[in-house]
């Protein structure tokens, strides 16, 4: 795949570039794979990133995921900070992939300081990460209204590389439940640890001489649960609600969702969303709240020409998007797409 940008303000117009290639080995379930990324300004900058990648089945339901990357910026060149570990990061992940009895997923990655594909982003830079979880999942009996249900404990970590100190963490149990009606829910309880070395700015502009909120920089202990629902996906009709609520930071928090699904007829469904996040910090007499709205447009004439649309509402960055596609096959592996995109700035005074 490759894409030409032209020039846009600041940015120089740009050659994108994807390479993926992938083969089975081992066995049917097994597999091994590169990929190579490249950004290409007419300034003379350029990033170039490259992966391997494979998975293992060991046994009947327990499979070993190992990943490598490394990527090549002008800018840490030009610094002298290239190097096999600082621009590399490295990933294996051990699970046992079971739908009933004992399960668990244990994952570990490390980043170097320099690692930075142009294509794509990173939230974090300079870390080590584990990811921990086991489960056990019931079949239930013919008498049941239940399919399954598992309970879970799950434990998360980044270490900074710098001092290996724990920079965010997580530890909580979970249930999670699957009903003969194709409807499902889960419960979570988190205890969470953040260690900021910066303040935490809440609000559309962190810029802005008053922001509606921060946390300053300091170590946090907080607590929140978390519950789902979903009605079956062959339901004409669905509001699957979602709460989140507890403390965060020196506050507290508190976020509710609807995500409704209603296919009109055969051609037409229509999809919802609304999110509003609350949060307080009495202490400092600060607050912040969010909206987000989302309405998804689905049509389609018949299985060779569709048209979906997507609208979204962001109060907190006070922004407006649209993405409207149209597609028409051909015949098997020949479509016409045609995409608009659209962004509107609401805070017109701004």
């Amino acid at each position: 795949l490759d894409m030409q940008t032209a020039e846009s303000d600041s940015l120089p117009s740009e050659s994108f570039g994807v390479l993926r290639v992938r083969r089975q080995v081992l066995n049917p379930y097994s597999y091994a794979g590169a990929m190579v990324t490249s950004r290409v300004g007419l300034d003379g900058s350029y990033n170039v990133a490259y992966g391997l990648d494979g998975v293992a089945r060991l046994a009947s339901d327990d499979y070993l995921a190992l990943q490598w990357a490394q990527s090549f910026d002008h800018a840490q060149i030009d610094a002298g900070n290239l190097g096999l570990v600082n621009s590399g990061q490295l990933t294996a992940e051990l699970a046992r992939r079971r739908r009933r009895g004992f399960g668990y997923d244990a994952a570990v990655a490390w980043a170097g300081p320099a690692y930075d594909p142009g294509i794509g982003f990173v939230q974090r830079h300079d870390f080590t990460m584990l990811d921990d979880s086991v489960a056990y999942t019931w079949l239930t009996g013919e008498a049941s209204p239940l399919i399954s249900h598992t309970l879970g404990l799950t434990a998360l970590a980044y270490l900074r590389n710098t001092d290996g100190a724990i920079e965010s963490a997580e530890l909580g149990p979970g249930w999670e439940f699957i009903a003969k009606s194709g409807a499902g829910g889960s419960l979570q309880a988190r205890v969470a640890f953040e260690d900021l070395t910066a303040p935490f700015v809440l609000g559309p502009d962190p810029l802005v001489p008053v922001p509606e909120a921060f946390v300053p920089p300091g170590r946090y202990t907080f607590v929140h649960a978390v519950a789902s629902y979903h009605l079956s996906a062959t339901r004409l009709v669905q509001l699957n609600p979602a709460i989140d609520v507890g403390t965060f930071y020196d506050g507290w928090q508190g976020t509710v969702e609807l995500a409704p699904v209603w296919y009109v007829s055969p051609h037409l469904e229509l999809a919802g969303f609304y999110q509003f996040t609350r949060v307080r910090f009495p202490t400092r007499d600060q607050r912040f709240d969010a909206h987000v709205a989302r309405l998804r447009i689905g049509t389609a004439l018949d299985t060779k020409l569709s048209t979906n649309a997507f609208l979204q509402w962001n109060s907190a960055a006070h922004g407006v998007a649209a993405n409207v596609r149209f597609r028409y096959n051909f015949r098997e592996g020949n479509d016409l797409w045609i995409v608009y995109n659209e962004g509107l700035n609401t805070e017109r005074d701004r």
